[in-house]
This record gives C-alpha cells, sequence and structure tokens, in this order.
C-alpha cells in the first residue's frame, strides 16, 4: 500500500470471495456471503489519508469498526481504486455503480448517509468498470493492483 498517497481522496476496494457462508455483521446481523467480486465505496479524508485508510481495510486483524471489517477476514482484496480529487465521491461512486452492480445488502457501508448501500455484489469480475488509470507494479503489493485515477466520476470503460 505505500504506492498509495497519503493525501484525502475517494477509493473503490475490490474482493473476490471463494467460498459461500454465512457470517454476522455487526448491527446488519447475518448475511451470506456469495461465491463472487465485491466492490466497497469509501472515502479517506481523515489523518493518513488513502494510505492509511486503504491499508486499514488491506489488514486483516484489527478492531472492527465499518461494516467492511467484519467480511474481511474472509475477502481476498485484489484490486484498490482510488482518486486523490478533493471532493468527496464516494456517494457519486456508489450511485454509480448501483445502475451497473446488485447491492450486496442494503445500507451495508451506509449507514451514515442516504444511499442504499456501499457495497456492490457481482458473480465475475466486472471489469468493464474500471476507471481509466494504470495499474501498479505488482511486485510492489503483490496480489493487489492499485488503478490510480484522478476522475471525478467512475465511469464504466470500453473493453
Amino acid at each position: 500500500m505505500n504506492e498509495l498517497p497519503n493525501t484525502p481522496g475517494t477509493y473503490a476496494l475490490v474482493f473476490r470471495n471463494h467460498t459461500q457462508r454465512r457470517i454476522p455483521v455487526g448491527a446488519l446481523g447475518e448475511v451470506v456471503l456469495m461465491r463472487g467480486y465485491y466492490i466497497y465505496v469509501g472515502s479517506a479524508f481523515g489523518p493518513g489519508g488513502l494510505r492509511a485508510r486503504v491499508g486499514r481495510h488491506a489488514r486483516i486483524e484489527k478492531t472492527k469498526h465499518w461494516h467492511i471489517d467484519y467480511l474481511r477476514p474472509h475477502l481476498s482484496l485484489i484490486e484498490a481504486w482510488y482518486t486523490s480529487d478533493p471532493e468527496k465521491l464516494e456517494h457519486r461512486w456508489a450511485g454509480l455503480l448501483e445502475r451497473e452492480l446488485s447491492v450486496a445488502w442494503p445500507r451495508f457501508g451506509a449507514s451514515d448517509c442516504r444511499c442504499p448501500a456501499h457495497l456492490f455484489y457481482a458473480s465475475t469480475l466486472p471489469t468493464g468498470l474500471l476507471p481509466d488509470g494504470h495499474r501498479c507494479n505488482p511486485e510492489v503489493d503483490p496480489g493487489i493492483s492499485v488503478v490510480i485515477t484522478s476522475l471525478v466520476n467512475l465511469r464504466p470503460v470500453i473493453t
């Protein structure tokens, strides 16, 4: 995660789940985690910016604070998308992802806003939703590619 800047920004994390299972998720109760891919959208405008927040989400062992913390031990983080745009874009990105993907569970990650959710599900890797940008060198953070973008909007690209 050292390639990520310590500046504020918005991020989307792409996770893969290999096995269907039921797990408890705090106040949301028990959920069924399906095989496939999950995209979680958030913002990092606190101390340490994107590097600190995405780095925290990359760790498995931690105090559970956000909904995603309950899922993290069961998921493999495979990509991180982000922008250092000074505008908070998580709600706009969530709206765009909602149009293209399924809401994983209502209100997941969105208990402090009006979005239906900040976690989305796809049975196959949603490559057509990647923002413009490039992937980092996988030798820096093995298994995780970072898509660097300065886009204001997350938009589908033709593949």
